[in-house]
């Protein structure tokens, strides 16, 4: 017959039935390692005290989210100077088509220097340059046309 048993806390209990703290400790140590190492899954305990806080408790998962946090601040970045860079462009053609009459005459004439002409393609541009200029330098253009002939 025994004297009626008082409710003592789960830790003194467990003690009587033998275990000692710091025994139960690094079983729990042991538990949890193993846990978390198996299969390179997370471990029950460490999803338990995750789930609990709602907070990344694993190491590799804070440096995970630290690197894509950097990434995402990296490609904002990028792409701000993109979009400087398609607003300079913007302004640059403005500016371009604004003076474009001169870039463009200046472009069409190196080109045109390049090309050889025959003679017939010749005339005809001499013409129309006399249409728009008058017959008031006929008789200087006659001589450096025989010379352009005789060089090309």
């Amino acid at each position: 017959l025994k004297p009626p048993r008082i409710q003592m806390s789960s830790r003194s209990s467990s003690r009587e039935r033998g275990h000692s703290r710091k025994r139960r400790r690094e079983r729990d140590r042991r538990r949890s390692s193993r846990d978390d190492s198996r299969d390179g899954r997370r471990g029950r305990k460490e999803r338990d005290r995750r789930e609990e806080d709602g907070r990344e408790k694993d190491g590799r998962e804070k440096k995970n989210g630290r690197e894509r946090e950097r990434m995402e601040r990296r490609r904002e970045k990028m792409e701000e100077k993109e979009e400087e860079e398609e607003q300079r462009m913007e302004d640059d053609e403005r500016i371009v088509n604004e003076d474009d009459g001169d870039v463009e005459k200046k472009s069409k004439k190196k080109k045109k220097k390049k090309k050889k002409k025959g003679k017939k393609e010749k005339k005809k541009k001499r013409r129309k340059h006399e249409e728009l200029l008058g017959d008031d330098e006929d008789d200087n253009s006659e001589g450096e046309k025989q010379e352009e002939e005789e060089a090309g």
